[in-house]
């Protein structure tokens, strides 16, 4: 690392930082080691904990901890937001659990639209909504569409339809199957992120580090992301805005955010999710966001 991050004070020696990911993880989480490298590196006390796991180190016993990757936090939404809010009264919890529970169900979209952000037109369905989703598609005039969970991660249950292809049967069975137990969205297929794909934009400590871009991803997909790109002036105007209404709605300001944004011919970029909870931050591609992450672990205030 770069940085002086003074590994000679006692304060920093004595830090006890916890990385908060699962029991089992559905992927390999790409930022996990380099990150606690970094940190060991940098004097700091860091370990992994599952949030999941009765027998982990209670978070009363670390200075500080970092979600990282709950990537389980969808199947168990209400089990999650109960250890968030017990984290964050026990310890400097980052992202803080007000920010975190606005972030968990994807509704927070609306919030967006309202402040007038470009986002991806969305249609919420309500547990046990009984909808035709034909009738949703023809009245939006979408022959191309994802239907995926409100509260998801890593792409769960998240599919693409195609009328052209006959395929409206087969989103509408797994419409029957999945809405009895949750809340789902449906959402027109925006077809620039087959040319360009989209761009993840991320968000350090105050400051927008770099972007990647990434192809678009469904229910069983690896992903796969480029180098750091650039982020453009107007991707910067929306990341900016989004994190400016995140911060307004809970009253916290978050450590980390990810923008992920979808590109379209006549709107422009469309936010498609705003990451605060959990989202991979691609500090591979960028030593200077690592670097700003870790500076930002090590003396954030209690």
């Amino acid at each position: 690392m770069s940085a002086d991050l003074t590994p000679g004070r006692s304060t920093v020696q004595r830090l006890h930082v916890g990385l908060v990911t699962c029991r089992e993880l559905p992927e390999t989480d790409p930022d996990a080691g380099i990150l606690l490298a970094a940190l060991q590196q940098a004097g700091v006390e860091a370990e992994f904990v599952a949030w999941d796991d009765p027998d982990a180190t209670p978070p009363e016993e670390f200075d500080r901890l970092v979600l990282r990757s709950t990537w389980n936090y969808h199947l168990c939404p209400q089990e999650f937001a109960a250890w968030v809010e017990s984290a964050d009264r026990l310890t400097c919890l980052s992202n803080p659990a007000p920010i975190v529970l606005w972030n968990v169900h994807k509704q927070y979209l609306e919030s967006l639209a309202a402040a007038k952000i470009p986002t991806v037109p969305t249609v919420w369905l309500n547990r046990d909504t009984d909808v035709p989703l034909r009738q949703i598609v023809e009245a939006n005039g979408w022959t191309d569409f994802v239907v995926k969970p409100s509260i998801s991660a890593s792409s769960w249950r998240t599919h693409r339809f195609r009328v052209e292809r006959n395929e409206l049967a087969q989103a509408e069975s797994t419409l029957e199957e999945l809405l009895p137990d949750r809340d789902m969205m449906v959402q027109p297929y925006v077809r620039g992120v087959d040319t360009t794909g989209e761009k993840a934009v991320m968000w350090i400590d105050g400051e927008f580090t770099h972007a990647v871009g990434k192809r678009p991803r469904f229910a069983g997909q690896g992903e796969f992301v480029t180098g750091a790109t650039e982020i453009s002036p107007a991707e910067r105007a929306i990341a900016e805005r989004s994190v400016a209404v995140a911060v307004a709605e809970t009253g916290v300001r978050p450590l980390y955010a990810r923008l992920d944004l979808m590109p379209d011919a006549e709107e422009g970029p469309l936010v498609s999710e705003l990451e605060l909870i959990e989202p991979s931050l691609y500090l591979a591609q960028s030593p200077a966001a690592l670097d700003r992450l870790v500076r930002a672990i090590v003396t954030a205030p209690a």
